[in-house]
Order: structure tokens, then sequence, then C-alpha cells
């Protein structure tokens, strides 16, 4: 096992208790570096790696003890490309375990599988596109050339649904361990729930992104919808908060993203008609 740890300009102290655990095991592998954000962390691990298999643990998450050991069981088992497990979204109230309203298939599945059961995300909670709560052989996460794929770091929210995508596109199988082995933590301050405006916009370009993605790849519609269902999800969210903060600029350009997808979003909305209302609230805000 070699456990990769990016200090990105950790100024609360951890960078010293990773040089204490480095100092007594050498599976642990130390980068300090000035903060260059999350993608950027990730790149400089991607470097340092010399394992067969990758994961990925965001800096205030946690695992079950035996996550890694289920996984790479699961894996070499079953001779596939990836193996995934559940998680849990955590606060400090409750661990509240994420719940596949569907049953998903028992066994290998193919890349279509892997795809439908990630992205149609109302029926398949448990199973995401972060990338944290699976583990990859390295191949997938490499191109033609043997190169590492690369985390983009123009993007400073949702970079890792884009990279998942990738990893998705060289997997032929996968399977998934029904079991909640990854704790999700949930802060008010994470990025997702920012009022920073200079990251409102990267809450839909990175859908627009991963939709243009997958179109040029040649996937199928079945799945091309959800990820138009998320795009408008996702304006609601963005228009929400320049509604609130008075910025017409955003807000127009999160109702427009609505409107483009509108058909799809009501086609996969019709057992949630207050989504429905609230998309048709939000669609007539005005400044």
């Amino acid at each position: 096992m070699e456990i990769i740890c990016i200090d990105d300009g950790s100024t609360d102290g951890s960078e010293q208790i990773v040089d204490e655990f480095a100092s007594k095991d050498a599976r642990f592998v130390v980068r300090h570096q000035k903060n260059g954000g999350e993608s950027n962390a990730r790149n400089a691990g991607l470097d340092l790696l010399t394992g067969d298999y990758v994961t990925f643990v965001d800096c205030d998450d946690w695992l079950e003890p035996k996550m890694y050991e289920i996984l790479v069981e699961a894996l070499e088992k079953n001779g596939v490309d990836m193996s995934a497990c559940g998680y849990s979204k955590d606060t400090n109230e409750k661990i509240e375990p994420a719940v596949n309203i569907d049953l998903v298939k028992t066994g290998i599945w193919n890349q279509h599988d892997l795809m439908l059961y990630v992205y149609k995300r109302d029926s398949y909670r448990a199973v995401t596109g972060y990338i944290w709560c699976k583990l990859y052989k390295k191949e997938i996460l490499q191109d033609a050339a043997k190169q590492w794929i690369r985390f983009n770091e123009d993007i400073v929210l949702g970079g890792d649904i884009l990279y998942f995508a990738e990893a998705a596109l060289n997997t032929k199988k996968a399977i998934y361990v029904d079991k909640t082995l990854y704790h999700y933590i949930q802060r008010g301050s994470s990025g997702f729930h920012s009022q920073d405006e200079s990251k409102w916009k990267d809450m839909i370009l990175t859908y627009q992104m991963l939709l243009s993605r997958l179109e040029q790849a040649g996937i199928s519609e079945d799945i091309l919808i959800w990820i138009k269902r998320f795009l408008v999800y996702r304006g609601e969210v963005v228009a929400e908060l320049a509604f609130k903060n008075n910025n017409s600029e955003i807000l127009k350009m999160s109702q427009n993203v609505m409107q483009q997808y509108k058909l799809e979003y009501f086609a996969t909305n019709q057992d949630y008609p207050e989504r429905i209302e609230l998309f048709n609230r939000i669609i007539n805000y005005r400044l």
C-alpha cells in the first residue's frame, strides 16, 4: 500500500502530522507545496504514484478500515477495471448512508451499466460520479501513450466529475460492492454551498463540459438525458444564488441553461411535480 499525502499549503498543523506518519511508516509519501487547489494537488499525487491501482480521498473525509481490502478483492476476483462501493453523507449530527432506490445489477457491469447507474442519480444515489469511492486500475487513468490523464486545473469546482467521466470511458468492466465504506463529510462552507460568485459558473460549466465530452464519445441518449436533467438542477441552484445576490448576468446565464434542457428536465421529473413547480418559479425570476 502506498499512501500519498499532498500538503497543499496547509496551515492547520496537518502538514506536521503527515510528516510524523511518514517518519514512522515508509508506506507514506508526503509532498509539501504552495496552495495550488484541489486539482493541482491531485495531479501532484499522480506524478508520485507507483502502484498498480489508484484511488483518491478528499482531505476531510474518512473511510471504513477495510474499504480498500474489500475493493481490491472485488477488482481482482472479478477481473474488472474499476470497483466501487457505497458512501454516506456525514454531519456532526448523523451518518446518513446513500441508498439506491432501484435495484442495481449484481455481478459485472459493462460501460453502459456503469454510466447509467452513475448518472441516473434519483434511482441510484449510492452509485455516484465522484472519484473517491472507487478503486481504479491505473491503466484506465492513462491515455494511449501511458501518460496520466490530468485533472483540469482551470476548474475550481467539479473537476472530479470530469475526471471520473474519462475513467468511465476507459472502463470495459466494473463491479459494485453494496456496502457503505466511504464517509463524505458535509460542511456548510463546502464549495457547492459557497457564496463565492467566482465558483458559480463552474457548477454549470462542469456539467456542460461533461455532456459535450460524452456526446463526442457517442454515449447513448438514455444516459445523456440524465446529465441534461442534472445540468438544469445545477442551473436552478446557481440561479437561486444569483437572484439572492442581485447578479443579473449569472441569473440570465443560468436561466438560459434551464430553458435549453427544459423538455428533458420535465420528462425525467414526471414523478416529482414539486421540481417542475420550482423550475417554473425560478425561470421567471427577474432582476
